[in-house]
């Protein structure tokens, strides 16, 4: 007990210390704060993109979806891409769609030419309007 009041005095009772009866607590801290920032970081990646999930058996994507995230939930085994491509917009960027198939069965992506991806769960697929007819990139 002696030692520890010794301590106490030593390095004060109203300042901030990196010791407190002889423990440091500075590993810890530097491990809170950096699990905090990995975690800030992961959330902020995911805000850039709008986020579209179609109702269960959906038919069809439309063009007004381009630029987003559709989410397909019980979606039905085959969708439809528009039937016309969609041209690029008043920038030049094409048209493109990201979509995530969240299951529980697979869904075929059905565009024109014959264009077909087949969509396993927990897929994601990028569908970009390449002239008349789809181009798909799957990370």
């Amino acid at each position: 007990m002696a030692e520890s009041c010794h301590l106490l005095m030593r390095y004060g009772l109203g300042r901030s210390t990196q010791y407190i009866l002889g423990f440091s607590f500075l590993p810890f801290m530097k491990l809170f704060l950096f699990c905090v920032a990995l975690f800030a970081g992961q959330l902020q990646t995911s805000q850039n993109e709008a986020v579209v999930r179609l109702p269960p058996h959906a038919l069809s994507i439309s063009t007004a979806n381009g630029g987003k995230m559709v989410e397909l939930l019980y979606a039905a085994p085959s969708l439809s891409l528009p039937k016309q491509v969609p041209s690029a917009d008043a920038e030049g960027k094409a048209w493109y769609v990201d979509v995530r198939n969240l299951g529980p069965g697979e869904v075929a992506l059905e565009g024109v030419e014959g264009f077909v991806v087949h969509l396993e769960p927990k897929q994601v697929v990028r569908i970009r309007a390449a002239g008349n007819t789809y181009t798909a990139t799957k990370p």
